[in-house]
């Protein structure tokens, strides 16, 4: 990631959050729960998130604690599941 000097991610009209930030974000919307993240890539990103003041106790309460690899790897070998990968 290139970072201008001086640069902050909030600015006048939002916030350009980080992406990892961003995914975890889209699980806690999740109703449907078809988003499952790595259980490492939870632990790594969630305190991150929950520095952010616009994220809620609540909110950052429906992000899950993460799946194993091999239960996500299972979902992408049978078809069921296409991975994104950062």
């Amino acid at each position: 990631m290139i970072k201008s000097r001086g640069a902050s991610r909030y600015g006048k009209f939002g916030e350009i959050m980080p992406e990892a930030e961003f995914l975890l974000l889209a699980q806690a919307c999740d109703c449907f729960e078809v988003v499952y993240m790595e259980k490492g890539f939870v632990a790594q990103h969630k305190p991150e998130l929950a520095k952010d003041p616009v994220i809620t106790e609540e909110i950052l309460n429906r992000v899950t604690e993460g799946a194993e690899l091999s239960e996500i790897q299972g979902f992408v070998d049978r078809h069921e599941a296409e991975p994104f990968v950062l």
